[in-house]
């Protein structure tokens, strides 16, 4: 069952695999809080918010940096109190991965559907990325999909991208077609991610998403500017956010 009425995730992706005793920065910061509908109920809500992985942020026992540097200084437990200490928030349950889990979940999945909403076009050898994508709604398979996450003209702009594509996924899973892959795809999940969810926990939030037939959806930012110092920070606006309810509310401008 899910542990309470809403669910929060703290989803980490990381950048690259880890190489000797140097842990990847996290290259995905996001919140997401599930709230299934009553028993009966096809209602629910789901909230995305992106974490911007250059926010600037003072890490427990480290200083301050850039916030997707909790992670390789401490794992996910200083990822969790790092976000603590700058949103107010800390998320219990959390679920990593990297690229090859997504793309052993979204080849379970077959793909999703995605309205790519610009040329994206770009390669880079050494590390191992070719991203060629036309405009236009088009099924992408696992690769492309990466590729469309990885994409960026700007930090802000790929994490509108990751909250898309999330959408994306949860309307691909309910699609009726589909449903016979979710146990597959739960199955999938809890092989290539790391997770303190436990199996009854993630199977119950997977089953939720698929049942909330008109969720209303939310997908934010968290609030603020970049400022170049010695290095491009994202600032976050403190008087443009709260903690509410158990979860980060934006102000509007």
């Amino acid at each position: 069952m899910v542990p309470s009425p809403a669910t929060t995730l703290l989803v980490l992706g990381l950048d690259a695999p880890k190489r000797g005793e140097f842990s990847p920065t996290t290259d995905v910061m996001l919140l997401v809080r599930v709230e299934a509908g009553a028993e009966g109920n096809h209602d629910g809500r789901v909230d995305i918010l992106s974490i911007p992985r250059d926010t600037q942020a003072f890490i427990p026992g480290q200083g301050v940096y850039k916030i997707n540097h909790a992670y390789p200084f401490g794992g996910v437990e200083l990822a969790q109190r790092t976000i603590f200490q700058v949103v107010g928030l800390y998320p219990q349950k959390y679920v990593l991965l990297d690229f090859a889990g997504f793309r052993r979940i979204l080849d379970a999945l077959g793909g999703v559907t995605v309205d790519v909403r610009q040329e994206m076009k770009y390669e880079d050898v050494a590390g191992g990325l070719k991203i060629d994508l036309k405009p236009g709604v088009q099924r992408l398979n696992a690769e492309q999909s990466l590729g469309f996450v990885r994409w960026r003209t700007s930090d802000l702009a790929r994490t509108a991208q990751h909250r898309q594509f999330l959408v994306a996924l949860r309307n691909e899973l309910v699609r009726p077609a589909n449903l016979p892959k979710v146990p597959q795809v739960i199955a999938e999940l809890c092989r290539s991610v790391r997770t303190n969810l436990s199996l009854a926990e993630a199977t119950e939030l997977a089953w939720a998403a698929v049942r909330m037939k008109r969720p209303a959806i939310t997908t934010q930012v968290l609030p603020g500017r970049y400022v170049v110092t010695n290095d491009w920070h994202f600032v976050l606006d403190r008087t443009r956010f709260v903690v509410e309810d158990g979860w980060v509310r934006v102000i509007a401008d």
